[in-house]
């Protein structure tokens, strides 16, 4: 909550500091290319950073491994087995699940 005030304060300081009342006519701020260097390439690199954990996490989950902890005594179960597959199904204010190879419902 404190970094969005602080963020509203500094915005509201800023229309305030540069509104058009103070500084009818803008400045052209020309040949500064370090700046435009710095302020391109840093939301590039943010948004490459960002992209790339989602990218992992997205693969970390969408990869389901193998069940090496399943007891070989339950039916479709053991070493190198995949996990059941599921699906939900929408209803009218219900939610219905099945599962299995069959697509048996749950619920």
């Amino acid at each position: 909550m404190a970094v969005l005030i602080f963020i509203t304060f500094l915005m509201v300081y800023f229309v305030i500091k540069y509104s058009r009342k103070r500084h009818p006519r803008g400045e052209d701020i020309e040949g500064n290319t370090t700046l435009e260097i710095v302020w391109t390439i840093t939301p590039l690199v943010l948004f490459l950073a960002m992209f790339y954990f989602g990218w992992t996490n997205f693969n970390y989950m969408r990869n389901v491994p193998a069940m090496p902890w399943s007891s070989p005594s339950l039916p479709g179960s053991g070493p190198g087995r995949s996990p059941i597959r599921t699906a939900s199904i929408p209803s009218s204010c219900i939610w219905h699940l099945a599962a299995g190879e069959n697509g048996t419902r749950v619920s």
